[in-house]
């Protein structure tokens, strides 16, 4: 499903990766571990097409992300850690832009807006939502689409105890289809969300 040749990434002078090297196939989920600023952030952001590699290659389901960006992007759901909606946008606003540009499921649509709570806060703009309310609408939009590759970055931060319960049945049900990849740097929840912690220092090419 995924596989990473010989990618290589430089910020300014530091280079994040010279050679990454690996393939993870599905059905599974796969927590990426490291200290903090190892490059976990950064390595989500180039599989899932927003950031591009300097060097080397990702390929998602044979599809170059390199080579042909917008055709392999389309295969992937991504959420990133921080939240870059514009703050005039309100959360219905932005479920039907994720519909223009994924394919999607109505119904769980509906079902995830209804098991977030987020339907009083459809109206409301971004930059009136609390963090938790705009992580919700995030994951919800990426959970929604019928990607077969799901990226998310620290999912879990801003949700409380019942919306993280949300989230870890739908992931559940989403890596038996699929592939998901997060970072999650609570370890407990990583066991609760039953993902494979990977670490990203053993993904260097020798």
């Amino acid at each position: 499903m995924i596989q990473v040749r010989q990618l290589g990434k430089r910020m300014g002078q530091r280079v994040v990766f010279r050679r990454l090297d690996f393939a993870w196939s599905d059905p599974s989920m796969i927590c990426v571990c490291g200290v903090n600023g190892s490059g976990k952030t950064t390595l989500l952001s180039m599989l899932a097409g927003a950031t591009p590699p300097d060097a080397g290659d990702i390929l998602l389901q044979g599809r170059s992300l390199v080579a042909e960006r917008e055709a392999a992007a389309r295969l992937v759901s991504y959420v990133p850690d921080d939240c870059p909606i514009y703050p005039f946008i309100s959360g219905r606003e932005w479920l039907a832009f994720t519909k223009s540009i994924r394919p999607s499921d109505a119904q769980v649509e509906r079902d995830l807006v209804e098991r977030f709570g987020l339907e009083p806060h459809l109206d409301t703009r971004f930059g009136d939502m609390s963090l938790g309310t705009a992580k919700k609408f995030l994951l919800a939009s990426a959970l929604m689409c019928t990607t077969p590759v799901l990226i998310l970055d620290e999912p879990t931060n801003g949700l409380d105890k019942a919306s993280f319960e949300v989230l870890q049945q739908c992931l559940t049900q989403r890596k038996a289809d699929g592939m998901v990849v997060l970072s999650c740097h609570d370890v407990a929840q990583q066991r609760l969300l039953g993902a494979r912690p990977v670490e990203l220092s053993e993904l260097e090419a020798a």
